[in-house]
């Protein structure tokens, strides 16, 4: 599976070469540069896998405004310039400039996070035009290309310096290698711009005739700060805030050694619908890993860095749709892996043994092989959440149970872990405002059954629970209750192969003989979780203003709570494509707002 991504519509941290952006694209044209280039002095690379993470949400969230205002969008099924990104980017990415599609954007979420849209956005356009006195409805527009794409490079240099001090300030940004590629759709236009030497607010300080139709030259600012850039085959020009940068990628565009001749990128990336997408990407795993096991005080065991360095890459796209937005990803294993992903034929939808109004569900198939392959990652892992070893020495000592042998032996097939609300009842107190409950379909009734004995008698003779047989719809089904009557649980069968444990509220009478009207039949699930992804391999959906809303989370991303009070459902589907590829499909439902207003009226009051 994939790390979680954080999508924020509303934070957004200083881009380090933006202030700049003027000086160099003005005379760009007219006077060729050095394209020998010094490297800057230090690098600190390993900031670059965590500020990858950080350009990703400014393109999910807000983006550049230079993108806000400009014209028709360009279908295409490749990324922009992939010709020219090494093959070692960590992460690249490009953000559509179709000014409809940047006004859909600002119909969703809360006016409260509108106005925090707002506040960021007039923040930027000071920095990028207003400061500078530029206008890029003038200037850029008339000849950049359709979509822009952003670069986060790794390292050329061998050793890497650790520096536990991150932020997202424009000075540890600058410390970084990213760049910024426009195709020139208006050739004619774009040198009748950018050959108007006179405005610009700086000095050449670097030249040098065309070579193989490169030309690079670096711009020196009156505050001494430079910025460096490179016109390519008359068909791209590339910003970066430092050298070693352009001088990267100039020599992936020569020696085409770039994320276009990638193993399986061409072939993944085709397979994605990109059309009318909002951003496309793809993302580098094994130059991450590389880099987050070099930086990190706690090295990963070698098996666990090969497993991870097995996966090749991820790309994909996200768009933007009527009630919220979709993301699209394939995610594939390098072709030299000994690893082989188990392809699913036959899967049963555990949403339809699901009460329609149920909160959150997660689903996937083998909770046996989905053990084994956490004990394979996490045996001696330092960043493991919680030691394998642990959790059977803690089953083993409280329930007096073997996890792998009483267990997970059975559970090899379909399963589900839902919250289901309750249903208050008037006149009735009720101890809890939600039921846990775990769904397994096994493949040995038989062993299944003996567990569940085992664990009856241990809760009766260890803890005191009371156990009370009851016939719920014609099902028999076992009910705890502690000695205070403070918990209870239920377990039964819904069938010959699904098992059921109930921890909170009793809803057995809500999940046996269940009518036509589950979750994977109502109108929310369907319009949230994909049903192309058939069969899938995983799902999650979450209704997140019924269900997360109500509970007390941890803060684990900037302006989290907006994000939330903006947010209704969210929709999780993976399927394995094959042997060596895995599909995902994410939708976030949005809230609208009535009161919407375009981005350059709210910007320039």
């Amino acid at each position: 599976m994939f790390s979680s991504h954080k999508v924020s519509l509303v934070f957004i941290p200083h881009f380090p070469f933006s202030s700049k952006i003027k000086n160099s694209l003005r005379g760009l044209m007219t006077i060729p540069v050095d394209s020998s280039v010094r490297r800057q002095k230090k690098n600190k690379s390993y900031l670059a896998l965590k500020f990858s993470i950080a350009i990703f949400l400014i393109a999910s969230g807000l983006g550049v405004y230079c993108l806000l205002i400009q014209s028709k969008y360009f279908n295409s099924n490749s990324l922009p310039g992939n010709d020219l990104i090494p093959q070692d980017a960590l992460l690249s990415f490009s953000l559509t400039t179709d000014p409809s599609q940047w006004k859909q954007l600002r119909e969703f979420g809360t006016l409260v996070a509108q106005k925090e849209l707002d506040k960021n956005l007039a923040i930027w356009v000071d920095i990028l035009f207003n400061s500078k006195g530029y206008d890029f409805h003038k200037d850029i527009q008339p000849w950049v290309g359709n979509r822009i794409t952003f670069v986060v490079l790794t390292s050329n240099k061998k050793s890497i310096t650790i520096n536990t001090s991150v932020s997202t300030n424009s000075k540890s940004l600058q410390e970084q290698h990213l760049a910024i590629i426009l195709p020139i759709k208006n050739l004619v236009k774009a040198q009748q711009v950018l050959s108007q030497t006179s405005k610009i607010s700086g000095s050449l300080i670097q030249r040098e005739n065309p070579s193989k139709r490169i030309l690079t030259r670096t711009v020196k600012s009156p505050s001494g700060s430079r910025l460096f850039t490179a016109f390519i085959n008359q068909k791209f020009l590339v910003v970066a805030n430092n050298p070693s940068t352009i001088q990267q990628i100039t020599n992936a565009y020569k020696s085409k050694l770039t994320i276009a001749s990638t193993n399986g990128f061409a072939e993944n990336f085709s397979k994605i619908k990109h059309s009318n997408s909002f951003i496309q990407f793809y993302f580098n795993i094994p130059a991450s890993v590389k880099i987050m096991d070099a930086v990190t005080k706690s090295r990963l065991p070698p098996e666990v860095l090969t497993r991870l360095q097995d996966n090749q890459g991820l790309v994909g796209s996200i768009s933007l749709k009527p009630t919220g937005i979709q993301l699209q990803g394939i995610s594939w294993l390098n072709p030299n892996s000994q690893r082989q992903l188990e392809v699913e034929y036959e899967r049963e939808n555990m949403a339809k043994f699901l009460p329609p109004e149920t909160l959150i569900m997660l689903s996937g198939r083998n909770l046996h092989h989905l053990w084994l392959d956490y004990v394979s990652i996490s045996k001696n892992n330092p960043f493991a959440p919680i030691p394998p070893e642990q959790i059977k020495t803690s089953i083993k000592d409280y329930l007096s149970l073997d996890l792998e042998q009483d267990i997970l032996s059975w559970m090899a097939e379909e399963f589900s872990v839902s919250m289901v609300p309750n249903i208050p009842q008037e006149g009735k107190q009720e101890d809890f405002h939600a039921a846990i409950l775990l769904m397994v379909k096994t493949s040995d009734r038989r062993r299944a059954e003996t567990f569940f004995t085992k664990l009856d008698n241990i809760m009766k003779t260890q803890y005191q629970f009371q156990i009370k047989k009851e016939n719920v719809r014609g099902k028999p089904v076992i009910t705890w209750i502690s000695p205070f009557g403070t918990l209870n649980a239920t377990h039964g069968w819904l069938d010959h192969e699904t098992s059921f444990f109930i921890l909170g509220n009793p809803i057995t009478n809500r999940i046996i003989s269940l009518p036509h009207n589950s979750l994977a039949n109502s109108q929310v699930y369907k319009n949230i979780v994909s049903s192309e992804l058939t069969p899938s391999s995983g799902e999650l959906f979450i209704d997140i203003e019924r269900g997360l809303r109500n509970f007390s989370l941890p803060n684990i991303f900037p302006n989290q709570n907006l994000l939330l009070d903006s947010s209704r459902l969210l929709g999780i589907t993976s399927r394995i494509q094959d042997s060596h590829s895995q599909y995902y499909k994410i939708f976030v439902e949005l809230k609208k707002s009535d009161d919407v207003r375009s981005l350059t009226d709210n910007t320039n009051r």
